[in-house]
């Protein structure tokens, strides 16, 4: 039987200066899975997210995430 995880809540918490990146997904399709929103993002200078290889920077790529995923478009940052 294969297991699958899917409807995963990260909602209404601080990420502060987070190691690596805030976000990894594999692939676009894993994205699905989770409902991210209202959350308060905070890096220095870094990666927000990274989807299928793709590389957000927190300071410069936050609105092209929020519009290509689809996720934490309550959140603030």
């Amino acid at each position: 039987h294969d297991e699958q995880t899917e409807n995963i809540f990260i909602r209404n918490n601080i990420f502060y200066n987070s190691s690596n990146y805030g976000s990894y997904f594999g692939d676009f399709q894993t994205t699905t899975k989770f409902n991210i929103d209202y959350n308060c993002w905070y890096e220095s200078s870094g990666l927000i997210a990274v989807i299928a290889n793709k590389k957000y920077d927190f300071n410069s790529g936050w609105n092209d995430f929020v519009t290509y995923s689809g996720k934490d478009s309550h959140s603030i940052n």
